[in-house]
């Protein structure tokens, strides 16, 4: 009997997978990777694959992503025109300057123009131009190009004046925002109501009860997590609302010398984790730039004073690190906005 033949067929060798594909198939891997790109390549990776832009545009990858505030690459600086604001850019890093994200804000349309109320660690929180109305109120991603019409206030109506909004973001501790609207009071005559907007819960709600205050509600900066407003009576306290305890407290404000016939505040901001306050002294026309200390105990002569040209795009140091008794002479200031690139969702 012939023994019996058996073919055996060379099934082809598997595919070995690439180190590519290897780390592509690793989430824990790729995202160490994806934290330390630029946000600029990030916003162009999102594109690669359907996995990797819910990698990117997960919430929780912006705060892994810069568990620290970034640092601002420019300013924003408004224009005088009171038509179709216009906004001229100032950045930072003179040796290697980008095209700035915008002139104009185009992200809807507005007949009027949209301008910018206040900046808090890469997000915009912008309105139509005063002259229309109703007013609609937007938060603005200048990075990814993305906004929210914030919806309207539980208390919107004719004898409901808004005296104030404020943007609360803090991309290290949450990637959502509240938004914090200074109304009259219905319910008490010449008292004020706090109303909040939470990007995570939604709708606008009321905080607290009616109170009075001598503030301006319209120039609120975020700092230390709270709300801050400063005084519009010179040396009174000025007011702060914690946003996690959602409680009003008092600030001081600098010791006003004897001599001073008067105080002009020109700026109230925050940068680099830190409050800071510009007042000008008349009649000499000079400025000090303090600083608060994290305790709220007290604010401090501090910081350099630098000048910028904007036709030689120059820098130029005015003064050391630590003021002291030394008076700079000041010649302008404007509202400015930092520019700070970030991936939170509105």
């Amino acid at each position: 009997m012939q023994g019996l033949k058996i073919k055996i067929t060379k099934t082809a060798e598997l595919e070995q997978p690439t180190s590519a594909q290897i780390v592509a198939s690793i989430d824990d891997l790729l995202l160490e990777i994806l934290l330390r790109l630029p946000i600029t390549s990030l916003l162009c990776f999102k594109t690669v694959s359907k996995h990797w832009l819910s990698l990117i545009t997960n919430p929780k990858f912006s705060v892994l992503c810069h568990p620290n505030p970034n640092p601002a690459l420019g300013l924003f600086l408004p224009s005088t025109s009171v038509l179709k604001p216009k906004f001229d850019y100032v950045h930072f890093d003179s040796q290697n300057p980008t095209n700035p994200p915008f002139k104009k804000l185009k992200f809807t349309k507005d007949p009027f123009g949209i301008t910018i109320l206040q900046s808090c660690n890469g997000l915009l929180l912008c309105c139509s131009n005063r002259i229309r109305q109703p007013i609609n109120y937007y938060v603005y991603n200048p990075t990814t190009k993305h906004y929210t019409t914030l919806p309207k206030s539980l208390l919107g109506t004719e004898n409901s004046k808004i005296h104030g909004l404020s943007l609360a973001f803090d991309p290290a501790k949450s990637p959502h925002y509240r938004v914090i609207c200074i109304r009259d009071s219905e319910l008490s005559p010449q008292h004020y109501q706090i109303e909040i907007y939470s990007s995570e819960t939604g709708p606008w709600r009321l905080s607290g009860g009616p109170f009075i205050a001598d503030v301006n509600f319209s120039t609120g900066v975020y700092w230390n997590g709270s709300i801050h407003w400063i005084s519009t009576n010179g040396n009174s306290n000025s007011l702060c609302y914690n946003i996690d305890l959602e409680s009003l407290g008092v600030m001081p404000m600098p010791h006003v010398p004897d001599n001073n016939i008067s105080l002009t505040t020109t700026y109230f901001g925050e940068s680099c984790d830190h409050l800071h306050l510009i007042q000008i002294s008349n009649p000499q026309i000079q400025f000090d730039v303090y600083e608060m200390k994290r305790d709220y105990s007290d604010w401090f002569v501090k910081y350099k004073a630098i000048r910028y040209n904007l036709v030689s795009k120059t820098f130029q140091k005015l003064c050391d690190d630590e003021v002291g008794d030394e008076q700079v002479c000041f010649l302008s200031a404007a509202a400015a906005f930092e520019y700070i690139q970030s991936l939170c969702c509105v």
